[in-house]
C-alpha cells in the first residue's frame, strides 16, 4: 500500500499527483541530488564526502531562500588512511579498505607491514579448512560467510580479506566485526582482484603476501542544518511540523560509504 492510498485517496485522484510529479521537473531534482550526494566514495561522518554532503544540502536551502542555521559538534571515528595488500613474489599491490573496527580496536598494522602467507577459505565451513595452514596466516575469505571466520581466528589466522560480493545482506555486515577489541584486523578487497587471488590460491600457488594499513579514532566535525520555512495560514501558521533526515552514511566498510 502506498502513502497516497493509505490518505484515502481515490484512484483517479491518485493517478492525477503521480502524473503532475512526473510530468514537474521534480524527478530531475531528484536524480541531481542523488547523483551530487553518491559523487564521493564515503558519506561516513569525518569522510571528504560527508562535508561535501553537508555544504551541498546547506547550499540547497539557501537558494531556496530558507533562513539556514548550522551547528557544529564533534565526534570520534574510525579514519581509514588508506591499506594496500603486496604480493611479495610478484610485487602486484592491490587496495584494501579496512573493515569496522572491533569494538575500539581498528584495522590497524604495524607500521613497518604485515607479512604472512595468504591461504583461502571459502565460507568459513570447517571441511573448508582442511590441509590448510590457518596458523600465522592472512586468510582471504568470502564476504558471505556469516561470523565463520571466527572459526578460522580460532585455528590462528591473524587477519582476514574479503572478497567484495555480487550482492550481500545486511545481516552478513553485521557479523563482520566482535564486540571485544580482538586484533585481528579485517579487510574489504574489490571483487575482480579478489577472484584474481582466490584463482591462484585455488590453483595451488603459494603466494606470501605483506599488508599495510592504517584507522585511527580521530575527532571530526559533524554539522546539524536547519532552517525555518514560516507558515501562511493564519490560524495554523504558529504551529511547528518538524521534517528531519540523515545526510550521512554508514557502512561495514568506513572508507566505502557513497
Amino acid at each position: 500500500m502506498t502513502m497516497l492510498e493509505v490518505t484515502g485517496f481515490p484512484a483517479f485522484c491518485q493517478a492525477e499527483i503521480y502524473g503532475s510529479l512526473i510530468n514537474s521537473n521534480l524527478h530531475a531534482r531528484v536524480d541531481s541530488a542523488v547523483s551530487v550526494l553518491s559523487s564521493h566514495a564515503s558519506r561516513v561522518t569525518g569522510y571528504p564526502g560527508n562535508t561535501h554532503a553537508a555544504n551541498y544540502i546547506e547550499q540547497s536551502m539557501s537558494d531556496y531562500g530558507i533562513d539556514i542555521h548550522r551547528e557544529e559538534f564533534k565526534v570520534t571515528m574510525p579514519i581509514d588512511s588508506g591499506s594496500r595488500l603486496v604480493v611479495k613474489n610478484t610485487g602486484e599491490n592491490f587496495p584494501l579498505y579496512g573493515l569496522w573496527p572491533n569494538h575500539v580496536r581498528t584495522t590497524k598494522v604495524p607500521i613497518e607491514g604485515l607479512q604472512m602467507p595468504l591461504v583461502y577459505g571459502g565460507e568459513g565451513e570447517y571441511e573448508e579448512f582442511e590441509g590448510i595452514g590457518l596458523q600465522g596466516s592472512i586468510v582471504l575469505m568470502e564476504f558471505n560467510s556469516w561470523e565463520h571466520w571466527l572459526r578460522a581466528a580460532q585455528f590462528g589466522a591473524r587477519a582476514f580479506i574479503f572478497i567484495e560480493p555480487e550482492e550481500t545482506t545486511y545481516e552478513q555486515t553485521l557479523q563482520k566485526n566482535a564486540k571485544i577489541p580482538i586484533d585481528i584486523p579485517r579487510f574489504w578487497i574489490g571483487r575482480e582482484p579478489g577472484l584474481r587471488l582466490r584463482e591462484q590460491l585455488l590453483s595451488g600457488n603459494s603466494m606470501s603476501v605483506k599488508i599495510y594499513s592504517r584507522m585511527d579514532w580521530l575527532e571530526k566535525p559533524a554539522w546539524n542544518i536547519w532552517g525555518i520555512i514560516e507558515g501562511t495560514n493564519a490560524l495554523l501558521k504558529d504551529q511547528v511540523i518538524v521534517v528531519d533526515a540523515y545526510y550521512d552514511g554508514i557502512s561495514v566498510v568506513p572508507a566505502l560509504a557513497p
